[in-house]
């Protein structure tokens, strides 16, 4: 479903619901492996419809939000890195666009707080300008950016800031969920 409410479309397959929740929790802070491969199909599914819809390109380059250093440490893992490693491994994606996955293109600039607690205002103070690009990205293909979830849309605003603020062309965000706020649930 595409999410119109930035000045970036946003594409997410799955309504941020309590089944949802604990899916993604298993996932990223548990590791657990079947709740993995659902987030991992859901942000695919979003990411393909993004390029579907978006993109006049042969070429997409896809960027992930980096684990804060903290989250890495907890997990002892960086949850989106995981994915992308399988997503650049899935032999599904559409034939006619070539992906490349740019590793470590977005860093945190600053120690962010937990967003868990944050109001939509304190979460924009927290994040803006939090990322960075990395001085190793050239010019590449248009970018599309993902995430696990998207509930005010301040990270994803935030990193599609920081790819601009280098001259990226950004097509898109997607996400495997996206709360009440981003989709409407009817």
């Amino acid at each position: 479903m595409k999410i119109e409410s930035e000045d970036f479309p946003i594409f997410s397959s799955i309504p941020y619901t309590k089944s949802a929740a604990k899916i993604l929790l298993a996932a990223k802070e548990d590791g657990n492996r079947a709740a993995r491969v659902i987030i991992q199909r859901a942000i695919s599914a979003s990411i393909q419809e993004l390029i579907r819809c978006q993109s006049k390109s042969s070429e997409v380059c896809i960027i992930w939000i980096p684990a804060t250093r903290q989250a890495r440490r907890r997990r002892g893992f960086d949850f989106l890195s995981d994915i992308a490693t399988a997503l650049r491994n899935d032999k599904s994606w559409e034939a006619r666009v070539d992906l490349s996955f740019q590793s470590g293109a977005l860093r945190h600039t600053r120690r962010i707080k937990d967003q868990s607690t944050l109001t939509a205002a304190q979460r924009n103070l927290n994040l803006t300008g939090a990322f960075e690009v990395s001085a190793t990205v050239a010019d590449v293909a248009p970018v599309i950016v993902f995430d696990d979830v998207v509930t005010t849309g301040s990270t994803l605003r935030a990193a599609v800031a920081a790819l601009r603020e280098r001259n990226l062309t950004v097509l898109g965000a997607a996400t495997a969920c996206a709360t009440q706020l981003r989709m409407p649930i009817r």
